[in-house]
C-alpha cells in the first residue's frame, strides 16, 4: 500500500497498526522489524514506537493510541529499498509478553516529499479496521497527542517480520483423573514432564505413546519412552491435578510430523486454538478422520463433518486415508 507505514508523496505522516498476539506468535525481546517495499526506493526519517494494547481494531477516525518517548524503539533515517525486505534494527529492544496485541506507531518526520513512483510497502487485507493513518504537508504530527487528528481507518496492514529472541514461558495444563490426551507447546524434556507429574502428589502415573510407555510406582519410573514434543501422549493420573511446565515456545516449522496411512498420534504445538479447516488446509484428503478424547470428525467432499477446534495442551489421533506418507507442519497463522 502507498499509505503504510507512511506516504512518501507528503512531508509528514502518522500511522498506527495493530498486530495480534496470535500473529506474533511468541513472547520475547523484539529487536527489529522489516517491511517489504514493492514500490520505489525512498529514504524517510521515522520515529517508530511499540506499545501493548487490548484493542483489536480502531473504533473511530480519532481512536488513536497515545505514546510517550519511553515507547520509542527507533529514530532516524531509513532507506526502503525497492524489491527487498528492509530490516530496521531497534535502538531500544522491546520486551513483549506474548499475550497482548501490539500497536506499531510510525511517525514520518521527513519534512520533504517526492513525486511518483512512490514507496509502497506490502500489505494484506484484515477483517477489522486494524490500521489508521493521516498525512499532510503543513505540520509535523505529535504521536503523544494523536486524538486531535481525524485519520482514515483501513482494513489492511503491512506484512511485517518481527525479529524476536523468544523468552522461556510457563504454562499450566489441567489433567483430569484417569486418562488424558496430552501434548505441549513448549520445548521440554521427558524428565521435566515426569518431574512436574510427580510434584502433583500422584503415586501412580503412566505416560503412554503409540508404541511405548513409562510408568511411576513406589517412587520409581520404569519402562522406556522416546519423547517428541510434536506427538500426543496419553497420561494417566489417579487424581485430577495441574502441572506447570516451563520452556521455549515451540516453532512448529521445526517439528513437522510424518503422517502414515492409518492412525497417527499427533500433538498440537500452538498456544491458540485453531479450526480443523485452517490446521489441515491443503493437507486433508477424502476419508481422513481426526479424533480427540471426546469425539471425532471426518473429512468428506472438501469439508470436515463434526468439526471441532484444536486446543493447546490436547492430543489427537489422525487417521490418514492416503496410501503414502505425508508431512504435516502446523502454521502459526492463516495469512
Amino acid at each position: 500500500t502507498l499509505y503504510l507505514p507512511s506516504y512518501s508523496y507528503w512531508k509528514y505522516s502518522l500511522s498506527q497498526q495493530i498486530y495480534t498476539a496470535q500473529e506474533i506468535g511468541t513472547a520475547g525481546t523484539i529487536h527489529s522489524m522489516a517491511f517489504y517495499n514493492e514500490g520505489a526506493t525512498k529514504t524517510r526519517t521515522y520515529d517508530f514506537y511499540l506499545v501493548t494494547t487490548d484493542k483489536t481494531s480502531f473504533a473511530s477516525p480519532t481512536d488513536w493510541v497515545a505514546v510517550t518517548e519511553d515507547d520509542k524503539v527507533f529514530g532516524g533515517e531509513v532507506t526502503m529499498y525497492a524489491g527487498n525486505w528492509n530490516i530496521i534494527e531497534f535502538d531500544t529492544p522491546f520486551e513483549y509478553d506474548g499475550t497482548s496485541n501490539l500497536v506499531l506507531v510510525a511517525d514520518d518526520n521527513t519534512g520533504g516529499w517526492t513525486n511518483e513512483p512512490h514507496m509502497a510497502c506490502r500489505a494484506f487485507v484484515t477483517q477489522d479496521y486494524q490500521a489508521i493513518r493521516d498525512y499532510g504537508d503543513a505540520d509535523n504530527y505529535d504521536p503523544s497527542n494523536p486524538s486531535q487528528y481525524s485519520g482514515t481507518r483501513q482494513k489492511s496492514k503491512n506484512q511485517m517480520v518481527f525479529g524476536i529472541t523468544p523468552s522461556p514461558m510457563q504454562r499450566t495444563f489441567a489433567l483430569s483423573a484417569g486418562w488424558n490426551w496430552f501434548s505441549t507447546n513448549l520445548e521440554i524434556t521427558l524428565d521435566e514432564l515426569k518431574a512436574a507429574l510427580v510434584s502433583t502428589g500422584n503415586t501412580t502415573i503412566t505416560i503412554k505413546s503409540k508404541n511405548q510407555n513409562t510408568y511411576y510406582q513406589n517412587g520409581i519410573w520404569r519402562g522406556n519412552l522416546n519423547f517428541d514434543v510434536a506427538m500426543m501422549y496419553k497420561i494417566y493420573v489417579e487424581t485430577a491435578c495441574e502441572i506447570t511446565l516451563e520452556g521455549m515456545p515451540i516453532n512448529p516449522s521445526e517439528h513437522s510430523v510424518i503422517i502414515h496411512n492409518g492412525p497417527n498420534w499427533i500433538g498440537f504445538p500452538l498456544g491458540e486454538s485453531m479450526t480443523l479447516s485452517t490446521a489441515f488446509a491443503g493437507f486433508a484428503v477424502n476419508g481422513d478422520v481426526i479424533k480427540h478424547k471426546g469425539g471425532s470428525a471426518n473429512y468428506l467432499n472438501g469439508q470436515w463433518r463434526g468439526a471441532f477446534n484444536l486446543e493447546p495442551g490436547q492430543g489427537y489421533i489422525y487417521k490418514s486415508n492416503a496410501q503414502g506418507d505425508r508431512t504435516l507442519t502446523f502454521l502459526t497463522s492463516a495469512k
